[in-house]
């Protein structure tokens, strides 16, 4: 997906991301698609591949500067209750790694 250069010129084109507009869940939500997104900069595209047909969008990915807002759930994590095995972290910063003791 191409976008014009006076469109990118207004935000951080870097933040830009590729979404999909989820029709299954209950209230039809746009979702981040799957997959590694390239935003090459210099031909002002967004890439990624995707497996299906959909409705999908570019938008800015905006996430917090800080960690106030992040969920974690379950809380606490005991794995041998958890439903699938899996802790999830919501409303995390551009912090890429971070380390979490159980």
């Amino acid at each position: 997906m191409t976008n014009t250069p006076d469109i990118l010129s207004q935000n951080d084109e870097r933040q830009f991301r590729i979404f999909k507009l989820n029709e299954d869940s209950r209230l039809p939500k746009w979702e981040l698609a799957a997959g590694q997104q390239k935003v090459d900069t210099i031909q002002n595209t967004v890439s990624t591949q995707v497996n299906s047909f959909g409705v999908f969008r570019i938008a800015r990915l905006k996430l917090p500067d800080n960690l106030d807002k992040v969920v974690v759930y379950p809380n606490p994590f005991i794995p041998s209750q958890s439903v699938n095995g899996h802790i999830t972290f919501k409303n995390l910063t551009k912090m890429r790694q971070f380390r979490y003791i159980v």
